[in-house]
């Protein structure tokens, strides 16, 4: 097809369209960025600053109300004490140095607190944790005289209750420096006493530490307890109006002295208190002014290198729109007459959107596989919240309106073959079972690969426990009336987040795999379960011996019993799963065991006479001991049919063995069971049983007759004789011969002579 020629104006116009557009893209959203970005960046840093300078606050009141919380405490415990009144105290020396150890202990681990003074107004003394002092003592020494003694009763005679005495600024201090006395006055009439708690300035000051800003604690008299710096009385004054009584919590910017400064500031609920931070804007904001210069001139290198950018590559980003047109122009086989390169196009992506319609049509239609897809993303986490998931599962006709979920596993008896048969009856059920949930509670199921079903439940605020086991037990009645098979129903812990399903469907599968003990017709919720589990279990040793013993005995009765003892105490016992799992590997590896055994020492037990493959292959524990009967019936059985054969043969061997062995001297009936893969109470009780006589018995029987025919055939010394024999000792095998002969070896050598 020949296209006419297009105009090369609107071409270059279209050109130095599409160029004017990059620079308006480019221009303006950077001159907005640049109008912006320095105000929002002040903002954010502001609330950050305010935040981080509340969270600093909020620890030193904590810290302050604690150490506060524990100095009242200890007031009363002093209160409280008899060795510290002022009958007590004014008694003798030794009642006051035993009081003085006594204020000593309350004080011993506390950073905070740097000494404890009890005033004892009748006696006209202080008492502290190191010594005692006169009123003139104890203001030169923790005011160093900066105090007189009218201004301090004047302040304990002004005390209501608990209350800061902080003296004025330009009195100096004492021996511990600058101190805050927290006062603490006795309620008692009779008793006049005061607890006064001496702090050293220092302890508030670590308290209130910062790397920026400054710090104040202010008493609800507005007077400035501690200061981690120094404040002029002008800024202090300044700083105080801020607080506002019926606001515990505050923050602001304003100026103090000739600065702008950060102030917040947090009121104790507990004390009254208030504590101010206050932060220089300049220090605050230094990295923001220093990144508005880098971002300035960024912004600045940034335009002139895109603008060069966008010119260069005009042509060439030009050039596949051109294509594109001649493409769409192609497809729908006519010609814009505006010279627009989109009109062509926009052709073009109505025909994919047609295609696309016909395409979601197809969607709808395949709702199973939608809904499936949906619910696996749901279980996998993929939907943090619920709102995502019910915009995309609303077009099909699923959603969650209910705050609370749990996933359900519903898992039927099958064997693989059943299983096959039965899968193409498990969509059909799902949807059964969502049909006859009750209004209150909303489910979507899915069918796993392993052919289990799994179910999301959602439940609302008014469903109960009982509710929700009711709707189970209906589900469950439904699936084993259709498929005619046990079903187990495992049952995850609620959750109330849409992310924490999956976890939900992980505690399902664990209940699930409770069907072991629990059975596979039972509901078990993982709550349960986890609750129930004991930390100890009795490992049945005996009960496995017993089996072991039953199996070679060929006592079915036994058997019988044994083994319904093991599945009772399975069944019965709340253990753990894992413990039940290798409980159960064990009474199988006990059966193995004895037949291997069986198979080497007492029968030729044909390996394809027993079906061993179905021992393993169990969904319960009641069904492995069932399997476990029905094998050990097969053994004793096979046992009693070929015992008395076999019984010879291995006699034989066995004299055989001790024939061949007797002379070493290493022999023991030990070894020789384990050559025959024996226990050794088992072989002596077998030996015995069909010779008639005990291992060393025997085997001495045949010393003594090999050490006869030695004695009368050869001239070999008694010595060389007893070596080959297997004797090691000549006084217990002389001993051993006359016993059994009658006579030494040495006159029965002389006797044997004589008699040829």
């Amino acid at each position: 097809m020949l296209w006419p020629k297009r105009n090369v104006l609107q071409t270059n116009r279209l050109f130095l369209r599409y160029l004017f557009s990059y620079m308006l893209v480019l221009i303006i959203p950077l001159a907005i960025i640049t109008m912006l970005v320095y105000n929002y960046f002040f903002q954010l840093l502001k609330e950050e600053v305010i935040k981080n300078n509340v969270n600093i606050l909020q620890h030193v009141v904590t810290t302050v109300d604690t150490n506060i919380t524990g100095m009242n405490t200890v007031a009363y415990q002093i209160y409280s004490n008899p060795d510290l009144t002022t009958q007590q105290i004014g008694d003798d020396p030794y009642h006051t140095s035993r009081g003085i150890d006594q204020l000593k202990s309350y004080i011993s681990g506390s950073n905070f607190v740097g000494d404890v003074v009890v005033y004892y107004n009748q006696l006209n003394r202080f008492v502290s944790s190191t010594r005692t002092y006169t009123m003139k003592e104890f203001l030169k020494t923790f005011y160093n005289g900066a105090i007189s003694e009218e201004q301090f009763q004047t302040a304990t005679r002004n005390t209501k209750g608990n209350a800061v005495w902080v003296p004025e600024s330009d009195a100096g201090g004492g021996e511990l420096g600058r101190v805050v006395s927290y006062l603490v006055p006795n309620s008692s009439n009779y008793d006049k006493r005061m607890v006064l708690f001496v702090i050293k300035e220092r302890a508030f000051q670590q308290i209130m530490s910062s790397d920026k800003g400054n710090i104040m604690a202010i008493n609800p008299d507005h007077k400035t307890v501690a200061a981690y710096k120094e404040v002029t009385r002008p800024d202090e004054l300044e700083l105080m109006a801020i607080i506002q009584p019926d606001q515990l919590k505050h923050s602001t910017v304003k100026k103090v002295g000739s600065s702008s400064n950060f102030v917040s500031y947090i009121q104790s609920a507990e004390t009254g208190w208030s504590y101010l931070m206050v932060m220089p804007v300049g220090e605050a904001m230094s990295q923001v002014f220093a990144a508005k210069n880098a971002f300035q001139w960024t912004l600045f290198l940034i335009m002139l290198a895109v603008g060069l950018l966008i010119l260069f590559n005009m042509r060439v980003n030009y050039r596949p729109i051109r294509q594109l047109r001649l493409f769409a122009e192609s497809e729908t086989g006519s010609i814009a007459e505006t010279g627009n390169e989109f009109e062509a196009v926009r052709m073009t992506i109505n025909r994919i959107n047609h295609t696309n319609k016909l395409l979601n049509d197809q969607v709808k239609s395949n709702h199973s596989a939608v809904k499936d897809f949906l619910l696996n993303n749901l279980i996998r986490g993929s939907f943090p919240h619920v709102d995502t998931f019910n915009d995309r599962g609303r077009d099909i006709g699923i959603s969650f309106s209910n705050p609370d979920f749990r996933v359900v596993i519903f898992s039927t008896g099958f064997s693989d073959r059943q299983q096959k048969q039965s899968a193409a009856l498990l969509p059909e059920l799902v949807e059964l079972l969502e049909r006859v949930l009750p209004g209150e509670i909303e489910g979507y199921g899915r069918m796993n690969i392993d052919n289990h079903l799994i179910f999301i439940l959602s439940d609302g605020q008014e469903s109960d426990r009982q509710a929700m086991h009711n709707t189970l037990t209906q589900m469950q009645q439904i699936m084993m009336s259709r498929l005619r098979v046990n079903v187990a129903v495992g049952v995850g812990n609620g959750c109330t987040e849409a992310g924490q399903i999956g976890k939900s469907c992980i505690e399902a599968y664990t209940a699930l795999d409770y069907r072991l003990i629990k059975g596979t017709d039972q509901i078990i919720y993982f709550e349960e379960i986890q609750n129930s589990t004991k930390a100890e279990f009795p490992y049945p040793v005996e009960e496995l011996r017993t089996l072991e013993l039953s199996i070679i005995e060929g006592n079915t009765e036994q058997i019988s019993l044994t083994v319904t003892e093991l599945v009772d105490k399975i069944t019965r016992c709340d253990m753990p799963l894992f413990e039940a799992r290798c409980l159960c590997f064990d009474i199988i590896n006990t059966v193995l065991k004895t037949m291997q055994m069986i198979n080497k020492k007492f029968v030729w037990l044909d390996k394809g006479y027993i079906d061993v493959i179905s021992l393993a292959q169990f969904e319960t524990v009641k069904e492995l001991g069932r399997s476990i009967n029905e094998v050990c019936q097969t053994i004793c059985k096979y046992i009693k049919d070929n015992r008395e054969k076999h019984d010879q043969e291995l006699l034989q061997q066995l004299i055989a063995y001790i024939e061949k062995n007797y002379h070493d001297t290493n022999f023991t009936v030990q070894n020789m069971a384990d050559h025959f893969n024996m226990s050794l109470s088992n072989l002596s009780y077998y030996f015995k049983k069909y010779f008639g006589q005990n291992i060393s018995d025997y085997m001495n029987y045949l010393r003594i007759e090999k050490a006869k025919q030695l004695l009368s055939s050869t001239e070999k010394p008694l010595i060389e004789i007893i070596s080959e024999i297997g004797y090691c000792d000549v006084s217990s095998f002389v001993r051993k011969f006359k016993k059994e002969v009658g006579t030494t070896p040495g006159v029965f050598r002389k006797l044997m002579y004589k008699s040829i």
